[in-house]
């Protein structure tokens, strides 16, 4: 889950545009590989959406890429969904068929993403130090 909370930053967003412009990044990697790579848009998203363009994209770019980087053959799917948790805001998930993260290694990340995010913002006013 990603909250960016400097809401300075945040500006209507067209989804066609964000895939558009992640796809065309994330195809030429998928490409060079010889993967494929899908994108999946839920059709009951609404067709914008408010949030910071620059940093999604960069997340959605990171996310996919470490996927491609890490699938040796099969596919990489992105899917662009309604969050079931939080009505109106939108998830984005990223699969692969490659060789994925041990147990402990998740553990070890989930710690210190932890560990990371306590450091990075004032919780008292959710600004970072």
């Amino acid at each position: 889950q990603m909250c960016i909370r400097d809401r300075s930053t945040w500006d209507q967003i067209m989804l066609s545009s964000l895939v558009a412009k992640a796809t065309e990044v994330i195809q030429a990697k998928a490409d060079i590989k010889k993967i494929m790579c899908n994108c999946v848009i839920d059709p009951s998203l609404p067709s914008t959406f408010i949030s910071d363009q620059r940093r999604l994209l960069q997340v959605i770019l990171n996310c996919t890429c470490n996927a491609i980087k890490y699938t040796f053959e099969g596919t990489v799917t992105i899917n662009f969904l309604c969050s079931p948790n939080t009505p109106g805001s939108l998830m984005i998930q990223v699969m692969d068929t490659g060789i994925g993260i041990s147990e402990e290694d998740l553990d070890m990340i989930n710690k210190l993403f932890g560990l990371l995010e306590k450091k990075s913002t004032n919780h008292e006013t959710g600004k970072p130090y």
